[in-house]
């Protein structure tokens, strides 16, 4: 269990870097958002671009994961990033720290919403895609910053929902029979995203702090 002090310390950080009760609940809220908005008959049919008689999954719900993503990336960077870059201290366990606990967090936070799904989208490969989609935008907000990301990761999601632009075999997107693939990818993908974010991150706060200098003339 996490002591007094502990517990302190880790709210103080958590809401260092935009985790607050209410950011907690808008969360929530976003996907009841894109669980419901599988219920509709138009959305649960989708692009149907697969093989007739294909499994496919929903692509409105695919889409709309691009939302809790985002919000999740955007908890990556500290909202003082210019003082983070001036401790004396290393910051990259406590980053990769957090980064892995908040991937975790994240990737069991479609679990209390999957009995609202359409009855016709498998539940299990709805979180191998959701695992894929976090890993995308995790990695690509510890490259870039959130609005790049952001774009980045709905540009990679647009080519797979793109009919005939990739083949059916290969689609780990909304092909229900390469679920185990996308698990696996999304995986490597979230395990990279916590690596180069522990990393990254003190590079980025350290730009930020220097562009916040006057120029010297």
């Amino acid at each position: 269990m996490i002591s007094g002090a502990g517990g302190r310390l880790l709210w103080v950080y958590a809401k260092a870097h935009g985790v607050t009760g209410r950011a907690v609940a808008a969360y929530a809220l976003v996907w009841v958002g894109v669980a419901g908005a599988s219920r509709f008959s138009v959305s649960a049919l989708g692009l149907q671009f697969g093989p007739k008689g294909s499994a496919t999954l929903d692509t409105v719900a695919m889409l709309l994961m691009l939302l809790p993503a985002a919000v999740v990336s955007r908890c990556l960077v500290g909202r003082a990033a210019s003082l983070e870059a001036t401790r004396s201290r290393p910051r990259q366990p406590a980053r990769l720290l957090w980064v892995s606990g908040l991937a975790v967090a994240a990737v069991a936070s479609p679990l209390p919403v999957l009995p609202m799904l359409h009855w016709s989208i498998d539940a299990t490969a709805f979180l191998a895609e959701w695992c894929l989609v976090l890993g995308v935008g995790l990695l690509l907000a510890a490259l870039f910053a959130t609005p790049v990301a952001s774009i980045a990761s709905f540009g990679v999601l647009a080519v797979f929902s793109t009919p005939g632009l990739v083949p059916w075999s290969a689609n780990i997107v909304y092909n229900v029979d390469l679920k185990d693939w996308s698990a696996g990818l999304g995986g490597a993908l979230l395990v990279a995203g916590a690596l180069v974010g522990a990393v990254s991150d003190g590079v980025l706060a350290g730009r930020t702090a220097l562009a916040g200098r006057p120029e010297r003339r």
